[in-house]
């Protein structure tokens, strides 16, 4: 619903002194986020016989009982997660979404297969898990924000601005996220379930790159609210630039194999069956690449107050998403999809970065980016080099070329030198691995 980040984009352009507003606005929120944790769970445990008949799965109603009560958790979770952001602190937030809860789910789940785990089983963990998280950051708000523990004042006037600045971004999610599955649909759709099986598989790998977007959005985009707030334009512009380069070079380990051995890629992850989806791959990688190349830009318009420009972005991409599938799909399979896919995000990041250099007059690549392509380049060679030399199997050439390349781009990256914003944004990005 927008709550997380209308919170992030409010919070952070609060004033640092003014701690009963931000107090009020967390509060708020907070009580907001519950009631529709509990309506979203609520409907999920009354629908769960219906939605199994809808599945022809009798068995699916207990199951989504109990996964009533692990989305209401989540719920809580990530709310609580982007609360403790406002502060332009990451720890608590990181610590509970991305080590409590995922290693707590992993511990509980290693104990549940000792006995035989069963479904239910990963489904209780999981639950327990995201109640971990969701204790500790409970503890960790009432520390930050005494004020608005001890008063738990719900107001009236920061509710409705919450529910002004969520609405476009809801709605824009929406559309962002059916983007990203509506090819897999069409796929499954119009062709046989051996192709909507590879092209699920080849698709998969997309999460990489959408995981190291999400990581650095969350470290800038406080930044980009409390930046732009203050009117620092270059604070910002520096930003959202360094955000951009540092999402290339960390996805360059996986990125490069990709565009280059897909078929082996996908030999090595799921067999040789699944080596036809190697032109859908290198398409799909491509898509991310102009994703990656456009950085954060979401989060830029969302934190400096243009969320419905966002929201108009994501509908139309949505549209051109869903005509390409229809139109491309039935002919070219595959193939057909991934250019689907292609087409959406050249056209989501062209018109975003245009519209931002319209708001705001900056754009996040600058003469900087020599170095990176360099390395980068340096990191293709090895890789070609590698292939040609026929050293083994499919999984250890991946395995070969994506160690190898990545240390070739490092060394180069590192010879050729880091700009000083590059060494505080990896600065930020190391220290919350090691959180």
């Amino acid at each position: 619903m927008g709550i997380d980040i209308a919170a992030l984009q409010i919070g952070a352009a609060i004033p640092t002194k003014d701690k009963n507003q931000t107090s009020t606005l967390v509060i708020t929120a907070i009580w907001i986020t519950t009631i529709l944790a509990l309506f979203s769970s609520l409907a999920v445990f009354i629908g769960a016989d219906w939605l199994a008949a809808v599945y022809q799965k009798p068995e699916l109603g207990q199951v989504l009982r109990l996964m009533s009560l692990a989305l209401f958790l989540a719920i809580l979770l990530r709310v609580g997660a982007y609360l403790t952001r406002i502060s332009l602190r990451m720890e608590s937030g990181i610590i509970a979404e991305e080590i409590l809860q995922p290693l707590g789910n992993l511990l509980v789940v290693l104990v549940l297969a000792l006995t035989g785990i069963e479904l239910l089983g990963a489904i209780w963990a999981t639950t327990a898990s995201l109640a971990l998280g969701a204790v500790y950051l409970a503890v960790k708000i009432k520390n930050t924000y005494a004020e608005a523990w001890s008063s738990r004042s719900f107001d009236r006037q920061v509710a409705r601005n919450l529910w002004k600045v969520a609405r476009p971004i809801a709605v824009a999610a929406v559309f962002s996220t059916l983007v990203l599955l509506t090819d897999r649909l069409f796929v499954g759709f119009y062709r046989s379930e051996v192709e909507a099986g590879i092209f699920q598989a080849a698709s998969l790998f997309s999460v990489f790159f959408v995981t190291v977007l999400s990581a650095l959005k969350t470290i800038v985009a406080p930044i980009f609210s409390a930046t732009f707030a203050s009117g620092d334009r270059n604070r910002l512009r520096e930003t959202f630039v360094t955000s951009t380069r540092w999402g290339l070079y960390l996805s360059i380990p996986l990125l490069v194999p990709l565009l280059f051995i897909p078929g082996k890629v996908l030999e090595a992850t799921y067999g040789s069956l699944y080596a036809d989806g190697a032109a859908a791959l290198c398409i799909l990688t491509v898509a991310q690449l102009a994703n990656l190349l456009s950085g954060p830009v979401e989060y830029v318009l969302v934190m400096t107050e243009n969320p419905r420009d966002w929201l108009k972005i994501s509908a139309l991409t949505f549209i051109v998403n869903i005509a390409g599938n229809v139109w491309l799909v039935p002919e070219l399979g595959l193939v057909g999809a991934a250019l689907a896919t292609l087409i959406s995000f050249l056209l989501m990041s062209l018109i975003s970065l245009l519209v931002v250099w319209r708001r705001l007059a900056i754009f996040p690549i600058d003469g900087s980016y020599w170095k990176g392509f360099l390395a980068a380049t340096s990191a293709a060679g090895i890789i070609l080099l590698v292939g040609r030399l026929n050293l083994g199997g499919a999984l250890i050439e991946v395995a070969l070329t994506a160690g190898l390349g990545f240390a070739g781009f490092a060394v180069v990256l590192w010879r050729l030198g880091m700009e000083a914003v590059d060494r505080e944004m990896l600065a930020m990005v190391l220290s919350r691995l090691k959180v």
